[in-house]
C-alpha cells in the first residue's frame, strides 16, 4: 500500500474524504470480507454487526489498519472495489490505477 501511505499518513484521512455513501460501501465491503474469513478479532470488535451507514472514518481506518497488518488480501479486495478505485484516482492518487493494473 505504498502509494496509499505516501498520500495518506493514516487511513482515516482517506476515509474522511469520502462522502457518506462511499463510506457505507467501504464498510459493507470490509464487513463481507471479514465475515467470509471468519476473523475472530473482527467478530470481537463487532464490525459485522454495525450498521454500515453508521461507520465513521475512524472505524473504517481501524478496519483498514487491521486488514493491512493481519490479512492484506482482504484489504486488497476492498481497495479494488470500483467505488474506492474511483475515489483514490479522484483524490489525486493518479498512480493508484497504474499500480493496480500492474498487479
Amino acid at each position: 500500500m505504498g502509494i496509499f501511505r505516501d498520500r495518506f499518513e493514516r487511513p482515516q484521512q482517506f476515509y474522511e474524504q469520502l462522502d457518506p455513501q462511499q463510506q457505507q460501501v467501504v464498510g459493507q465491503q470490509f464487513q463481507q470480507e471479514f465475515a467470509q474469513s471468519q476473523d475472530p478479532y473482527a467478530q470481537q470488535q463487532g464490525w459485522g454487526q454495525m450498521d454500515p451507514s453508521q461507520l465513521n472514518p475512524q472505524q473504517l481506518g481501524d478496519m483498514h489498519d487491521y486488514a493491512e497488518q493481519q490479512n492484506p488480501s482482504i484489504l486488497h479486495r476492498v481497495m479494488n472495489h470500483p467505488v474506492l478505485d474511483a475515489a483514490l484516482v479522484g483524490l489525486g492518487v493518479h498512480e493508484w490505477r497504474k499500480h493496480h493494473e500492474e498487479r
